[in-house]
């Protein structure tokens, strides 16, 4: 039980009562060297058009130093496919989301978002006196989407920890 706690940081309490949080804090796992967490790549990601996503096998793992990962997991990492991000994010691309965002200001921050056409990633931008969330891409090509209480579903699924881009 040890062994699989500290592989998937897991809390013993909550694997062998369900006692308190499912997750470690990544913060206390600093002090650990090396510590790395496996982290499954689950699908692509648009960076443009959102893209519809099925349930399959994670399409490759990576195990990430836990110091790079400032805030606390569930991770999930995609791989960017689309230019909408371009150049801070670009296809090919994997970026990691954290699902966990409490106490966090996500006005500015790059999120993960299913729409009713998929799963897409932008800035999420708030325009508080039109009561509108605009996802905004970075490339000044594509057009930013307003949501608002009257537009189809969205749901914020996660936030940025890291991209990586592989050379």
């Amino acid at each position: 039980i040890v062994l699989l706690a500290n592989r998937y940081n897991l809390s013993l309490g909550w694997l062998i009562a369900e006692h308190g949080e499912m997750y470690n804090d990544v913060r206390a796992h600093e002090s650990c060297a090396p510590c790395f967490i496996d982290i499954p790549v689950v699908a692509p990601i648009a960076a443009g058009f959102p893209l519809s996503v099925a349930e399959s096998e994670p399409l490759e793992r990576l195990q990430i130093p836990a110091s790079l990962l400032h805030l606390p997991p569930p991770y999930y990492a995609f791989r960017v496919e689309g230019e909408s991000m371009s150049p801070y994010i670009i296809e090919g691309d994997i970026v990691i989301l954290s699902r966990d965002w409490r106490d966090l200001d996500l006005d500015g921050r790059i999120c993960g978002f299913r729409t009713q056409d998929g799963i897409t990633l932008k800035k999420l931008v708030y325009a508080h006196r039109q009561k509108t969330a605009w996802l905004m891409p970075l490339n000044h090509d594509y057009t930013p989407t307003p949501y608002n209480k009257d537009t189809e579903d969205l749901i914020l699924f996660g936030v940025l920890v890291l991209s990586i881009r592989k050379h």
